[in-house]
């Protein structure tokens, strides 16, 4: 039986995983969703239903017209590609939405903390500057 507060948490998340996704163009914002409802056996988000019917489309197409760079084929068939420097795996905005939700649960817990309080303690659980916390938490409050 599914525990009613993890579909809920699971459902904020994913929210916030759809405003990462459709700001970055990262799909491992989708894929990550697909596990976690996947896993939760709770039904898949239409926008990652909708992200994967269009990597189906590619990959058929690769299929019916072999590419000579197949890995590079593939990649892009699943929109695997940065438009900036590095790759998805290496996109910053994942520890800026891991940073972002570990002050969205502090909060949850203890309203009454004071930001210099969380900030700092944040900034040193993830091992980066106040200031990247800073950032982190008032770009995750504009999407």
């Amino acid at each position: 039986m599914k525990h009613k507060d993890n579909e809920i948490y699971i459902e904020m998340y994913s929210a916030q995983h759809y405003k990462f996704y459709k700001k970055t163009g990262n799909p491992l914002y989708a894929w990550h969703t697909y596990n976690m409802f996947s896993s939760a056996e709770l039904p898949i988000p239409e926008w990652v239903l909708e992200y994967l019917d269009q990597c189906t489309k590619n990959l058929l197409n690769l299929w019916d017209n072999p590419p000579k760079e197949s890995a590079k084929s593939i990649a892009n068939a699943l929109n695997m590609v940065s438009p900036g420097r590095g790759s998805v795996f290496t996109d910053t905005s994942r520890r800026d939405l891991d940073i972002a939700s570990h002050i969205a649960e502090s909060l949850n817990k203890d309203p009454d903390l004071k930001p210099d309080q969380l900030y700092d303690s944040t900034a040193k659980y993830f091992g980066v500057s106040r200031s990247t916390v800073q950032r982190a938490w008032a770009e995750w409050r504009e999407t």
